[in-house]
Parts: C-alpha cells; structure tokens; sequence
C-alpha cells in the first residue's frame, strides 16, 4: 500500500476526498448512519491500482454498502485522472472482502473460491 508521500499527497487527498461523499449518498430513501471511521487507502502497482476502504459504525446495522460507494467514488476519480492517457482503463471486481456486525454478523470472502457473479 502506497503512503501519501509516495502518492502524492494532492492525489492521495483527491482520492479519498472522492471517496467520502460518496458514502453518504448510498442510502438516499433509508435511514442515515452515523460513521465512526471511514478509511481509505490506494495501492498503485504497475498496471492497475487497487482501491480498498474500511467503515466502522456503531449503529446496529451493517455499512458494508457505503464501503463499496467509497471505493466507487475513488476508483471514478482515478479514472478521470488517467483517461487523458489511457481511455481503456477499466473499473473492476468492486466486491465486498469481510464485513462484521450488523443482522447477518460475520462475513467473509473465501479464497480460491469463486463467487457467483451477478451476470
């Protein structure tokens, strides 16, 4: 995972000031949560980035939804900073990794197991 330093700190602050408004929009129509901590962080490898958040709330529900709006919103930022050199960069497997609490408690990706798609 790359530091601010190493990113750049206007890019790493670009990132995850596109990432944080766009938690708060996932749930237009239900009720608003309040969140504890909101974290997001950006690894740059040489053909690709990979985009990761974490969400804490104390609220009894889970915020697994605003995780991946953050991610979302920071992968679209990426984009529009890249598309000047390369129109073909692509958005990809935004997927929930682990999430506890909440009704359904603990949740977590099996490796090496392949999870249905939504196709």
């Amino acid at each position: 995972m790359l530091r601010e330093e190493e990113l750049g700190h206007e890019t790493h602050r670009l990132l995850t000031g596109a990432a944080l408004p766009g938690h708060r929009l996932t749930r237009p129509l239900a009720h608003p949560l309040p969140l504890d901590h909101v974290e997001v962080a950006v690894e740059i490898a040489p053909y690709g980035a990979a985009i990761r958040s974490r969400i804490v709330v104390t609220a009894r529900t889970g915020a697994e939804m605003e995780a991946m709006v953050a991610c979302a919103g920071a992968a679209l930022a990426l984009y529009d900073m890249v598309k000047a050199v390369e129109r073909g960069a692509v958005i990809a497997d935004l997927r929930l990794e682990a999430k506890s609490g909440g009704k359904s408690g603990e949740w977590r990706r099996r490796p090496g197991r392949r999870q249905r798609s939504a196709e």
